[in-house]
């Protein structure tokens, strides 16, 4: 059970990176894609480093079995909203990965510090990976719940990022089990020919 709140918080980490700069009522009506016309961050961005690992990586084990972090995409739309997919994969059943979607809109405030609001996430999994965890005595649905996400539930927050050539480099700041505060690196490359 303590693996499956591993990957749980590792989804908690992305999801605070995506969640909102407070209750901006105009963000939702006209989603600003930037106030700083040199940064363009529109396209599809690849994750190819979390915290120092390269993909793929153990994100955690279930019993004897490996889950893999297998991929991330990013996607900044031209009118201010953002999808990003995770895939995680467990080990022998590498061809049925669990993919996690988050929605939602952004706002680039200057060249380096990007707000977000959460819409959305989307928890896809295979009826084979649920009966997986269901052997060993996890309830997946009841521990990912899924859909809309109420906006009102998450804290303001500002994430900074250094973009350079083809390379975003996301700095997401998180609390550990002291309340000390931590800075998580993600570092993405652009996918070309867009």
């Amino acid at each position: 059970m303590l693996k499956i709140v591993y990957f749980l918080l590792l989804a908690l980490v992305i999801l605070i990176f995506y969640t909102g700069c407070g209750n901006d009522e105009s963000s939702d009506d006209q989603p600003s894609i930037s106030a700083n016309s040199e940064v363009n961050l529109i396209g599809t961005w690849n994750l190819i480093s979390y915290k120092g690992n390269t993909l793929p990586f153990i994100a955690y084990e279930i019993g004897t079995k490996k889950v893999n972090f297998t991929s991330e995409k990013m996607i900044f739309n031209d009118n201010g909203t953002f999808t990003n997919e995770q895939t995680t994969a467990i080990q022998d059943y590498e061809d049925k990965p669990m993919v996690t979607t988050f929605k939602g809109t952004y706002t680039i405030v200057n060249k380096d510090t990007l707000t977000t609001q959460l819409t959305e996430i989307i928890y896809t999994i295979p009826d084979e990976i649920k009966e997986f965890y269901k052997s060993v005595g996890i309830d997946i649905d009841k521990e990912t719940g899924e859909g809309q996400i109420d906006k009102e539930s998450y804290e303001p927050n500002i994430t900074t990022f250094d973009l350079s050539d083809d390379i975003l480099t996301v700095f997401v700041p998180v609390k550990d089990g002291t309340g000390k505060e931590n800075l998580e690196t993600y570092i993405y490359k652009k996918v070309k020919n867009q």
